[in-house]
């Protein structure tokens, strides 16, 4: 039994409304493999990462949460009907932090129905969630934050860079999927990475076009601007 909880939907469950988790299973998403046969051979050719990445399946969190009281089942069923109306109100995945996994949260959504067990003066309300299969960082890369940096996987890193003409810099993307980072800078300007020019107008833009491979990147940048990059890692 934990005396942590998940932070959902508006509410804590353990600080908002007293739960604690006897279990939870966070699971694994599974790699989506195309395979192609060559005809009246034994050779088979990958094409999953045809698009330039690899495909994930969805993952499942499974949460058992812990009901006691000395009002009984009357006071079980009110504490299930509101539990059950935090978690599964919402229609859409949206953020759920987990307290032991400080770093991350999933994007999460509650589909199926819950199961419940009540005996005596104690039960059990048991939740899946159907979530995108990568944790997600909390924090964007170049935070700065000392207390929230983890030396396995973290970078010291600047994301904010002054251009005066050309710039060449180096962006760190510790997480295993590609990283579609929000541009900001002061003046139109162009990114060149792996040979590709990307024009870029002032305020603020996003691009699926443009993207950030784990690991290192390098890019060049050309104009007079002030230039940030924000994005945030994501791991299995």
């Amino acid at each position: 039994m934990s005396w942590d909880g998940i932070e959902f939907n508006g509410l804590h469950s353990y600080r908002d409304l007293g739960l604690t988790i006897e279990s939870r299973n966070l699971g694994k998403p599974s790699k989506i493999k195309k395979m192609e046969r060559i005809p009246y051979s034994n050779i088979e050719y990958d094409f999953s990462s045809l698009y330039g990445e690899q495909e994930w399946t969805e993952r499942e969190l499974t949460y058992t949460f812990n009901i006691a009281g000395k009002k009984a089942r009357h006071y079980f069923q009110e504490l299930e009907t509101q539990l059950l109306n935090w978690l599964q109100a919402p229609f859409r995945k949206l953020p759920l932090k987990d307290d032991t996994l400080s770093d991350f949260y999933f994007l999460a959504e509650s589909v199926s129905s819950a199961e419940t067990d009540f005996q005596f003066v104690m039960g059990k309300v048991t939740v899946t969630f159907t979530a995108y299969s990568h944790k997600i960082a909390r924090f964007p890369e170049g935070h700065g934050l000392w207390d929230e940096i983890n030396f396995l996987w973290d970078y010291f890193q600047d994301t904010m860079f002054k251009v005066n003409g050309s710039l060449d810099v180096i962006l760190q993307n510790p997480g295993s999927r590609k990283a579609k980072p929000e541009i900001k800078t002061s003046a139109s300007i162009k990114i060149i990475k792996d040979g590709v020019t990307y024009d870029i107008p002032a305020g603020t833009k996003s691009s699926y076009d443009f993207t950030l491979s784990p690991g290192v990147n390098r890019l060049r940048i050309l104009g007079s601007a002030e230039v940030s990059f924000i994005y945030y890692k994501e791991m299995i």
